[in-house]
C-alpha cells in the first residue's frame, strides 16, 4: 500500500524533525557563505574595440582604421549589430551580440580578427584594446580627495602613496585616478632663435630623445663575481638640460629654448564646489566580495585624517556600491519582516488561536531556508533580484499551511482526534494546495526559454528562489504541519479559552441570518470567535451575498463585464517606461562645446555656469555641484539634499522635476560657441527619461537635413518630448594641412616628417624623465607658448630640406581652415545621424506611441532609414516578452488544473479570476499614477499564478462535496461558506506582504523601486479574492449548465437519429 506524504510524516515523525533541522542547519551555513552582490552577476553582449589613431582626421580614421575594422568584425559569430565612432583620437567600435551568445568564445573570435586586422591598419597603430562589458567591469566605489595642499602635489601623493595602499587590500583590482598632471620639465623652443641658427627642431627631438639613457649594455665577469654592465646618462636637473650641446659652435639647448618645471597643462579637470580635486575609482576582482571591500576601502581613507602625508585633505564620495547593497538590503529585510508581521496578525485575528498561528508561522521562516540553501549550492549570489523575490514570496509561503491547519482544525471542531484531524483534513486540500503552487510555479516557466531582452535575465533570477520555497512551503504543509497539529487540540485552545469567553459572552451561538442553513454553518464553524469579531457579520453578509448571486447569475456577470470594459479607459492611459524610475536627486548639466576652446576657455564657461547654480543653492535645496570638463565640454552633476538630510518635520524645497525645470528657465538654453543640455540622472541607469534615434543612409548632407526636419517635427508633435539634440551639431574647427608631395620630394621632405614637425611644435613631445630620489619627471618639449597662438607662426615653422637648406612650412603645404564634425558616426556599415530626445517626466511608452504616428508619414529619400535607439528598442522587446508571457502563463496554468483535476471544463471557470484580477491591477496603478516597467511585469506574470489559486481551493471543494450526494446550489453555498476564510487569510496575508513594496519601502532612494510590482499584486489579488468569491461560483454553475446541456444534446441527437426512446436527463456531476 503506497503512503501519502501526510501519513508518512504521521508515521515518522523523528525522520521527518532530522529532515527539517538538517535542512535549517544548511540554511544557517549559506546565508553566511553566499556572496552578497547588488545585481545578479550578468555577461552583458557587448565587446568594445579602441583602436587608438592619434592626430588623424575623423574623415581618415573612418577611411584607414573604421571601414576595414568592420569588414573584420562584420564575420564574428552571433553578431547582432556593429557601431562606429571615428574621430582625432582614433575609432571606437562597439559589438552588440545576441542575447544567448557565448561571451568568452565571441571575444576569442574578436581577438583574432584584431590580429588580422593589424596587418592592413596604419603602421603608427600599434596598441588596440579590448574591453567586455560585465557586472565587474562597474566600479564599486567613485571618490573624490581635495583640499590640503597644492593640487599637483596632492596628486602626486595620492598617486605614489595612497594608490599602492589601496591596490594592496583584498579584493581590489584597479584604482585609476583622475586629477591634476604633475608638474613636469618644459622645454620651450623659441621659434626665431631656431631659426637663426639654422637648427631643425625635428632633429633636435631626436637627438634629445637619445641624450638621457640607462640602459643594460652587457655582462662582465671577474674573478668569481658576475656583473651586470649599466650605461648612465641620465639627467636630474633642468639645469643640466639646459647646458646640453645640441648644434654646431657649441649651440647650448638653452640658447634656443627654456628649460624648467611647469604644472603639465591638463586635458580635463575636476571641482567640488569649486574645489578642484583628485577623482579615484575603484575596481574589484570578479570573486571579492563588494561589501568588505568597500569597507576595506572605507578604512584606508579613514586612516587619512590622521596622516601626515594628506593632513587636510577631505574625502568626498560620489557612488559607494557597499552602501547601496546594504541600504537595498536592509530595506527589503524590514519590509520582509513587517509583510511577514502582518501576516501573521491576519492569521491571529482570524484564527483566534495562537497555537495554529505559531505553527503557520513558523512555515515562513523554514521556507526561506530552503530557498537560500538552493541559492548556495547553484552558486548564485543573494543580491535585489533574489532578495526581493523572497520578500514577494513571503505573502504566499503561508497560503499552503494556512489551508491545511484550517482544515485539520475544521475536523477538529466536527469531533475528530488531533491525530485523525491531521491526517484527513490535509488528505482532503492536499489536491488543491498542490495544484495551487504548481500554477503559481509554472508561470516562471516561460522566462527560460525567452532569450531577448533584460526582462529574460531578471526574471530567470526573480523566479529561482520563489520556485524552490513555494515548493518547500508544499512540503511543510503536508507534513510538518500535520505532524505538529496531531500533537495539538487546536480546538480546546489551552489557557486562552477563559479571557475568549468573556468576549464571547453566555451564548457562543450567532443567531442573525435569514436563512437557517447559513445561521447553522456560522454557528458551527466561527463559534470559536468572540461574538463581536467582525468576521462574524462579514461571513453571514458574504452568505446571503453569495445566495443572491446565484439566483441572479446573468445580472451579476453583466455588472462584472461592464466594470471590466471599463477598465479599458484608464489601461490606455498607463504610463509605459524600461526599468522603473528612481528619484535620484540629481540633476546632470552637459555642455558641449564646439569652437576648439582650449581648457582654460571650458573652465570659464564651466565656472560661469556653477556659479549661477550656486545663487540658487538654499532655495532650491542644493547640496553639492561635482564639475568634470575638458576643452570639448562635459558636465557637471547638481546633487540636491534628501529627506535624509533634514531634520524631522522639515520637507524638500522642490521636487527633483521642478528643480530641472527652474534651472532650464534660469539659465542659459545656448552658448557662444556650445550647446547646454539639462536632464534628471537617473539613479538605476537603464532607466531612461530620454531616447535616441538613428538616421541611417550614406550621404551626410542628406543625413542632417533629414535629421533636422525630424527633430523639429518631434518638438511640434510629441508633448511628452522636452528637447531633442542631434550630433550634426557637434563640430570643430580645423586648419588642414595639404602637402604639396611633389614640391617636398624636390627637398627631400616626406608627409611623415612635415607633420611630426607640426605635431612636435605645437602638442609637444615627451622625452624622458629627470630622476629625484625616487620620482621621475616627464621632460616635454614644443614651441613656446607665443609661437603657437596663429596661423602665421605655424606658416612660418622652419624645415630642412636634403641639402640642408632652410624653407619654411608655407613653401610646401597649403593651409586651409574647414569645420569639421568632431566625430563620424556608423552603424551596420552606414553613416548616422543620432538624435536624442529628453522626455517631460517617465512616460516613453506613450512618446514612443507618438514617434510611430510621425514616421508613418515622415518622407525619407530611397536608401534612408530610421531606427529606433536602444532604449525604444529594450522597451518593445520587453513588452514583447511581457504579453508573450502573460499567454504562455495562462496555458500552463490550464494545463496544470487540467491535469490534476482530470478535467477540460473545470480550469474554465477557475481562470475566470483572470480578467479580474486585471481590473484591479489597472486600477491601482492608474490611480497612484504608477507606471508599467518591467519591475511591474513582472509582478504581472507572478499574479497569473497567484489569482487561480483561491478559485481552486474553492471549486475543488465544491467538486468534493458534489461527489459525497450534496446538490450543487447547497454545495456552492457551504462551500463558499467553509473556505471564506482560508481564502481572505491566503489572499490578505500575501497582500499585506505586498504592502511595504507597495509603499517604496522594499526600495532604495536613488537606486531601484520595486513599487510597481508591490501594487500590480495588490491591486490584482484584492480585486481578484473579492470577485472570486462571487464570479467562480457563478462560472462553475454556468460551464456545469452547458455540460449538462451539451451533454443531453448530443445524446438525445444521437438517440433520435438511431430510433431510440430518450434517456432521462442526465444529472448534475462534479466538473
Amino acid at each position: 500500500m503506497r503512503l501519502t506524504l501526510p501519513e508518512i510524516a504521521l508515521r515518522r515523525p523523528i525522520t521527518v524533525w532530522v529532515v527539517a533541522i538538517t535542512v535549517m542547519g544548511l540554511g544557517v551555513i549559506a546565508r553566511y557563505r553566499t556572496p552578497i552582490e547588488f545585481l545578479p552577476p550578468l555577461d552583458f553582449p557587448f565587446i568594445f574595440v579602441q583602436i587608438p589613431y592619434i592626430g588623424a582626421s575623423p574623415e581618415q580614421a573612418e577611411k584607414e582604421v573604421a571601414i576595414p575594422a568592420e569588414g573584420e568584425f562584420r564575420t564574428v559569430s552571433h553578431l547582432k549589430r556593429i557601431s562606429s565612432t571615428s574621430d582625432s583620437n582614433g575609432c571606437r567600435v562597439q559589438l552588440l551580440f545576441e542575447m544567448n551568445a557565448d561571451m568568452t568564445a565571441a571575444t576569442a573570435e574578436v581577438r583574432d580578427r584584431i590580429e588580422r586586422l593589424k596587418l592592413t591598419l596604419p603602421s603608427e597603430i600599434d596598441q588596440i584594446s579590448i574591453r567586455r562589458f560585465n557586472a565587474n567591469t562597474l566600479p564599486i566605489m567613485v571618490f573624490s580627495i581635495y583640499g590640503g595642499m597644492d593640487d599637483e602635489e596632492l596628486v602626486y601623493r595620492v598617486r605614489t602613496l595612497l594608490r599602492p595602499r589601496l591596490q594592496r587590500l583584498e579584493g581590489v583590482a584597479d584604482v585609476t585616478v583622475y586629477g591634476t598632471p604633475e608638474k613636469e620639465v618644459l622645454i620651450e623652443f623659441d621659434q626665431d632663435a631656431l631659426g637663426s641658427r639654422s637648427l631643425s627642431l625635428f632633429e633636435i627631438v631626436s637627438a634629445l630623445r637619445q641624450s638621457s639613457l640607462n640602459l643594460t649594455v652587457g655582462n662582465m665577469v671577474e674573478g668569481d663575481s658576475k656583473y651586470i654592465v649599466r650605461a648612465l646618462g641620465e639627467f636630474i636637473a633642468p639645469e643640466e638640460l639646459g647646458e646640453l650641446v645640441i648644434g654646431p659652435n657649441a649651440v647650448r639647448l638653452r640658447d634656443v629654448a627654456r628649460v624648467g618645471y611647469r604644472a603639465r597643462e591638463r586635458e580635463s579637470d575636476y571641482s567640488i564646489d569649486g574645489k578642484p580635486g583628485t577623482l579615484l575609482v575603484i575596481l574589484k576582482e570578479a570573486e571579492a566580495n563588494t561589501i568588505s571591500t568597500c569597507q576595506a576601502v572605507e578604512a584606508e581613507l579613514n586612516k587619512l585624517k590622521d596622516d601626515p602625508d594628506f593632513g587636510g585633505a577631505q574625502v568626498f564620495t560620489f557612488f559607494n556600491q557597499s552602501d547601496t547593497i546594504v541600504a537595498a538590503l536592509n530595506g527589503l529585510v524590514q519590509s520582509g519582516e513587517l509583510g511577514a508581521a502582518l501576516a501573521v496578525i491576519i492569521l491571529f485575528l482570524f484564527m483566534w488561536r495562537i497555537r495554529p498561528t505559531i505553527i503557520v508561522a513558523l512555515s515562513i521562516p523554514t521556507s526561506v531556508v530552503f530557498g537560500l540553501v538552493y541559492l548556495f549550492l547553484s552558486g548564485m549570489t543573494l543580491n535585489l533580484v533574489t532578495m526581493i523575490s523572497f520578500i514577494v514570496a513571503l505573502g504566499m509561503l503561508v497560503d499552503n499551511a494556512i489551508v491545511v491547519i484550517e482544515d485539520i482544525y475544521r475536523h477538529q471542531q466536527l469531533g475528530y482526534s488531533p491525530a485523525e484531524s491531521a491526517k484527513l483534513g490535509t488528505m482532503e486540500v492536499a489536491m488543491a494546495i498542490t495544484a495551487s503552487t504548481l500554477t503559481t510555479i509554472v508561470v516562471g516557466i516561460p522566462m527560460f526559454y525567452l532569450d531577448a531582452g533584460e526582462m529574460s535575465t531578471y526574471m530567470k533570477q526573480f523566479f529561482g528562489p520563489i520556485t524552490v520555497s513555494l515548493l518547500a512551503s508544499l512540503l511543510i504543509a503536508l507534513t510538518l504541519i500535520p505532524l505538529a497539529a496531531s500533537k495539538m487540540d487546536l480546538h480546546r485552545g489551552g489557557r486562552m479559552a477563559a479571557w475568549r469567553r468573556l468576549f464571547r459572552g453566555k451564548n457562543a451561538v450567532d443567531s442573525g441570518g435569514d436563512a437557517d442553513t447559513t445561521s447553522r454553518r456560522t454557528s458551527t464553524n466561527y463559534m470559536h470567535l468572540p461574538r463581536l469579531h467582525p468576521l462574524r457579520a462579514i461571513v453571514h453578509a458574504y452568505g446571503a451575498t453569495l445566495a443572491w448571486t446565484q439566483r441572479w447569475r446573468l445580472a451579476t456577470m453583466s455588472i462584472v463585464v461592464a466594470v471590466s470594459l471599463i477598465t479599458l479607459i484608464p489601461m490606455y492611459k498607463l504610463n509605459r517606461q524600461g526599468d522603473p524610475s528612481v528619484d535620484s536627486r540629481r540633476i546632470e548639466v552637459s555642455i558641449i562645446l564646439d569652437q576648439g576652446f582650449n581648457l582654460e576657455g571650458a573652465r570659464a564657461t564651466f565656472n560661469s555656469i556653477r556659479e549661477a547654480v550656486d545663487t540658487m543653492r538654499k532655495e532650491l535645496g542644493i547640496k553639492n555641484i561635482f564639475s568634470r570638463y575638458s576643452s570639448g565640454g562635459g558636465d557637471f552633476d547638481v546633487y540636491l539634499l534628501t529627506q535624509e538630510d533634514l531634520a524631522p518635520g522639515e520637507t524638500l524645497p522642490y521636487t527633483t522635476d521642478q528643480v530641472l525645470d527652474i534651472l532650464r528657465q534660469r539659465l542659459p538654453q545656448k552658448l557662444p560657441g556650445g550647446e547646454i543640455r539639462y536632464a534628471v540622472a537617473e539613479a538605476n541607469e537603464t532607466a531612461a527619461r530620454s531616447f535616441t534615434l538613428q538616421v541611417r543612409g550614406s550621404d551626410s548632407e542628406v543625413l542632417e537635413k533629414c535629421a533636422e526636419n525630424l527633430k523639429s517635427l518631434m518638438l511640434s508633435n510629441i508633448p511628452q518630448v522636452a528637447e531633442v539634440n542631434t550630433d550634426i551639431s557637434i563640430t570643430q574647427h580645423e586648419i588642414q594641412l595639404n602637402v604639396n608631395t611633389t614640391l617636398a620630394d624636390v627637398y627631400g621632405l616626406t608627409p611623415m616628417t612635415i607633420a611630426q614637425t607640426v605635431d612636435f611644435a605645437l602638442r609637444g613631445v615627451r622625452l624622458s624623465y629627470l630622476k629625484q630620489g625616487g620620482r621621475e619627471i616627464p621632460v616635454w618639449a614644443q614651441f613656446q607658448e607665443e609661437d603657437r597662438k596663429s596661423k602665421s607662426n605655424l606658416e612660418n615653422v622652419s624645415l630642412f630640406g636634403k641639402t640642408g637648406e632652410q624653407l619654411p612650412i608655407n613653401r610646401v603645404v597649403d593651409f586651409v581652415k574647414e569645420r569639421s564634425p568632431k566625430a563620424i558616426s556608423r552603424v551596420n556599415g552606414k553613416n548616422v545621424v543620432t538624435l536624442n530626445a529628453k522626455l517631460r517626466g517617465t512616460d516613453m511608452g506613450r512618446a514612443m506611441t507618438g514617434l510611430k504616428a510621425l514616421l508613418a508619414s515622415f518622407q525619407l529619400p530611397q536608401g534612408y532609414s530610421i531606427e529606433f535607439g536602444d532604449e525604444l528598442m529594450n522597451l518593445e522587446t520587453n513588452m514583447s516578452s511581457f504579453l508573450t508571457s502573460l499567454v504562455m502563463a495562462a496555458i500552463l496554468v490550464y494545463l496544470v488544473m487540467g491535469a490534476l483535476f482530470e478535467s477540460y471544463l473545470l480550469p474554465i471557470s477557475i481562470l475566470s479570476t483572470l480578467p479580474l484580477a486585471g481590473v484591479g491591477t489597472v486600477w491601482l496603478l492608474y490611480l497612484t499614477d504608477t507606471p508599467i516597467d518591467i519591475v511591474g511585469m513582472i509582478g504581472m506574470i507572478l499574479m497569473v499564478g497567484v489569482v487561480v489559486n483561491n478559485g481552486i481551493v474553492l471549486v475543488d471543494y465544491i467538486n468534493q462535496l458534489r461527489a459525497r450526494g450534496v446538490p450543487r446550489a447547497e454545495a456552492v453555498l457551504s462551500a463558499g461558506h467553509d473556505r471564506f476564510r482560508p481564502v481572505m487569510m491566503t489572499a490578505l496575508t500575501t497582500i499585506l506582504g505586498c504592502v511595504p513594496l507597495a509603499m517604496g519601502g522594499g526600495g532604495v532612494e536613488t537606486e531601484v523601486s520595486f513599487t510597481s510590482l508591490g501594487r500590480a499584486l495588490i491591486g490584482g489579488l484584492t480585486s481578484a479574492t473579492f470577485l472570486t468569491l462571487f464570479i467562480v461560483p457563478i462560472t462553475y454553475t454556468l460551464v456545469d449548465d452547458a455540460r449538462v446541456w451539451l451533454s443531453n444534446f448530443f445524446g438525445g441527437l444521437m438517440t433520435s437519429l438511431r430510433g431510440e426512446t430518450p434517456a432521462a436527463s442526465e444529472p448534475a456531476q462534479p466538473l
